[in-house]
């Protein structure tokens, strides 16, 4: 583009010498500069014409839709071959003090501090393959019977809340079950005294 206006300056400059009107060389950059945005929107008006802008937007929305209705999936996590169960301890060591609204020191930096101890999980959490028939299936079924709070790891999110009517979560970026040192699927979360149990069971023995 810079090429272009310095050789339309040029060409305007040497076919006005012999009028040797060399005081005006800015403005005939600013011409060739308003010509140039003249020459963009009509470019960008003939896009629009031809539906070309539409059309991108249409693409740009259409791929928005897809992400959020299929996130990306925790490819780590795989389907149950070996159920195992462990325990997690939420426990952690508060790095600085924690005071009210007025200023009063109510937890010191240092101290271990177990957020079960102030919010007790009240519901199971589950963790499934969205794209697995009988995971689906049986969080479902659970959900009717229970507390739960069935989340996917990979899946059309959207799709299946519209055909289960059951609100679902999606562990974005695999951060809970990274957290939770979770590897496979079905796993089943749910407090036991101060800590976590999880089990991670096979679909056959659901």
């Amino acid at each position: 583009m810079l090429k272009i206006v310095i050789l339309l300056a040029l060409f305007i400059q040497f076919s006005e010498a012999k009028a040797k009107d060399f005081g005006v060389q800015g403005h005939v950059f600013e011409i060739v500069e308003e010509n140039m945005l003249e020459h963009l929107k009509g470019k960008l008006e003939n896009m629009k014409e031809l539906g070309i802008i539409d059309a991108k937007n249409q693409e740009m929305k259409d791929t928005l839709i897809k992400y959020i209705n299929r996130p990306t999936e925790v490819k780590e996590i795989v389907i149950t071959k070996e159920p195992r169960e462990y325990e997690y301890d939420p426990s952690y060591i508060v790095k600085r003090d924690i005071a009210d609204q007025d200023g009063r020191v109510f937890i010191k930096a240092g101290k271990i501090v177990n957020p079960l101890e102030y919010m007790p999980l009240s519901y199971k959490l589950i963790f499934i393959d969205g794209d697995d028939e009988e995971q689906v299936k049986w969080a479902i079924a659970q959900s009717k019977k229970e507390k739960v709070k069935i989340t996917l790891i990979r899946g059309s999110i959207i799709d299946l809340m519209k055909e289960s009517k059951v609100r679902l979560y999606f562990d974005q970026k695999g951060n809970l079950t990274k957290k939770f040192g979770i590897k496979q699927v079905p796993a089943i979360v749910e407090q036991k005294d101060l800590k976590l149990k999880i089990r991670e069971v096979k679909t056959e023995d659901l």
